[in-house]
């Protein structure tokens, strides 16, 4: 038997895997054992407690995401070769957007004789037998050995679109380090990965882009080919361009009309807002299009957390706000839609009484006698990253579960301190490891710690990428933990109360 390579299928299941590779390093002593794993990018990415659609991310997010999936891939292959000891070990990957074809195209590229795989769904695929040796271990026991590739052996070659996809790269056995391109993920290779690849047009994008980094050849020929076409159809339209001059100067101004209606019914909307922890609209600069907003000397609460703040403090200002928003949501027949809550729009007065401000993205909603249970509309995903509705920023629907989200977000910057985009993933991991204490912000005194955890779980629940689980900001009965602790974070002679309508 020829024992000069044996190559090994490896996936994520860091427990089947070992089994196989010491059994593996057992049958073939002699062998160089070499580790094969197929990657495909990830659809979903990490998003404030939630996932979010790979595609959707802006481009810093998604280049630090495809950083961590790569690291955890060398250490995953590491640790692999790491079973072996001595032994020669080096292993290869490459990113597909199939796992079945993907192996088969490592096989072909790799001119593999024999490989061992986990998975007896794999081993009853054709082209796979067609190529190789295939032996099925499960567990560290042999199952089977495919011998179909004997009576193929002289027709495997490279060529069809499973090949093109791919790109091989090699696992440095000094360095531990890759020569891999920007975007891989971790993804495992196991029956699972084969059912759930089949909806992922993200993955071709990513591969389509990075076969014409492959083939330069094949990419300047379509380049001059779209080139071409693009001057016939720009030389076609400027002969046209002046009969449809004067239609599209009419779209255009009509377009015109329309917002500037839109902005004077939101502006003259802003300015009956009477609310006692709403930012009072002093007036509009037509010239440079401007809102005047009255002074508040204190700041921004970003910047007063930043500088310490008692938690009675901050249960307050949260009271505060849920107030101004339901405010806000229960408006009629036109309810406001604030689309961009965060920290740094949340205003101190001179008394350090909180005022929501900045309504730039805002957005009114006229809502009918008989659609009170979802109140929205359809526009452009606007806001600030970390404290966007995730439902939000991926359909364009903008409604008022929306501002519950972000709520949330608040919620848990101020209990815990942190601001990072991913604090409620911090905060569901405490939760889980029933150490929320360990979360809450010590510099802003000793918590209430039963009522702080109540009010965490809500938040987090504000952060349900489920809409359906996000608590109505008007309900009153959904926010008694915070009621509670505002009672215990105000004296009874200084207790102040703010119904919906800020009476």
């Amino acid at each position: 038997m020829d024992e000069e390579e044996v190559h090994i299928a490896v996936g994520k299941n860091s427990r089947k895997e070992k089994s196989n590779i010491l059994w593996a390093a057992a049958n073939f002593p002699r062998a160089t054992i070499v580790l094969v794993h197929v990657h495909w990018p990830s659809k979903w990415m990490p998003f404030m407690g939630g996932k979010v659609l790979y595609k959707f991310a802006d481009e810093k997010e998604k280049e630090m995401h495809r950083g961590r999936e790569t690291k955890a891939m060398v250490n995953m292959l590491s640790q692999y070769k790491n079973l072996c000891g001595t032994r020669k070990v080096s292993a290869h990957y490459l990113t597909h957007d199939d796992t079945v074809a993907g192996v088969v195209s490592l096989v072909k590229k790799l001119k593999i004789k024999r490989i061992v795989i986990g998975s007896r769904n794999m081993s009853r695929q054709g082209a796979l037998r067609q190529c190789c040796q295939v032996w099925v271990v499960l567990n560290g026991k042999h199952i089977s050995t495919s011998n179909d590739h004997l009576e193929h052996s002289g027709n495997i070659g490279y060529g069809g679109s499973s090949d093109i996809l791919a790109s091989v790269h090699e696992l440095g056995e000094e360095s531990g380090y890759m020569t891999p391109p920007s975007d891989l993920a971790d993804e495992i290779m196991d029956d699972k990965s084969s059912i759930e690849m089949d909806d992922s047009d993200p993955l071709v994008t990513v591969q389509v882009q990075y076969i014409d980094c492959s083939h330069p050849d094949v990419q300047g020929d379509e380049t001059l080919t779209e080139q071409g076409t693009e001057e016939s159809i720009a030389s076609e339209e400027m002969e046209s361009f002046g009969e449809e001059d004067a239609d599209q100067s009419d779209e255009i101004q009509s377009f015109r009309n329309i917002t500037e209606k839109a902005e004077k019914i939101m502006v003259t909307l802003l300015s009956k807002l009477d609310h006692p922890h709403i930012v009072r609209l002093m007036g509009v600069c037509t010239e440079s299009c401007s809102l005047v907003y009255e002074l508040l000397p204190n700041g921004t609460l970003l910047d007063r957390l930043s500088k310490g703040l008692l938690w009675k403090d901050r249960v307050r200002i949260l009271a505060e706000q849920r107030s101004a928003l339901a405010y806000l949501h229960s408006r009629r027949p036109h309810a406001i839609i604030h689309a961009d809550l965060k920290l740094a729009n949340i205003l101190l007065d001179a008394g350090n009484v909180s005022r929501l401000g900045d309504f730039g993205t805002a957005r009114a909603v006229h809502v009918k006698p008989l659609e009170e249970e979802t109140i929205g509309r359809r526009t452009n995903p606007m806001g600030t990253t970390g404290y966007m509705d995730p439902v939000f920023f991926m359909t364009g629907e903008l409604t008022t579960e929306s501002d519950v989200y972000a709520f949330g977000v608040v919620i848990l910057q101020l209990l815990t301190g942190l601001l990072d985009l991913n604090v409620a993933e911090q905060a569901r991991e405490a939760v889980k490891m029933d150490a929320v204490h360990s979360v809450l912000d010590a510099s802003a005194g000793a918590w209430p710690e039963v009522q702080a955890e109540r009010l965490l779980k809500l938040a987090l629940r504000c952060c349900s990428l489920e809409r359906k689980r996000r608590p109505a900001i008007t309900a009153d009965a959904e926010w008694r933990s915070l009621d509670i602790l505002r009672t215990m974070a105000t004296p009874a002679s200084k207790s102040r109360k703010w119904n919906s309508h800020g009476s």
